[in-house]
């Protein structure tokens, strides 16, 4: 909600931002609140053909975080996704 954004606002002041959501109405929603309240807020999208972050494989996800230079450990990824 933009309640809890703005309260999250003071908490990630001076941190870096990446909004990663689902590629649906919904997420463009999401998104479209975080352009309003962390302008400098980056971005990373996954295929639309999987259109939910949780639907979406190991890999692709590993891959769009590489893209966006995060530091990827694979083995976290499997742990968290029961894979």
């Amino acid at each position: 909600s933009d309640a809890r954004l703005e309260e999250l606002t003071d908490e990630l002041e001076g941190r870096d931002v990446y909004v990663l959501a689902d590629a649906d109405e919904a997420g463009e929603k999401l998104r479209r609140q975080f352009r309003r309240v962390f302008p400098e807020a980056g971005h990373i999208y996954i295929d639309r053909a999987y259109r939910e972050v949780a639907a979406a494989p190991i890999w692709h996800l590993a891959h769009v975080l590489l893209r966006a230079h995060f530091d990827v450990r694979i083995e976290s990824f499997m742990r968290g996704r029961g894979e």
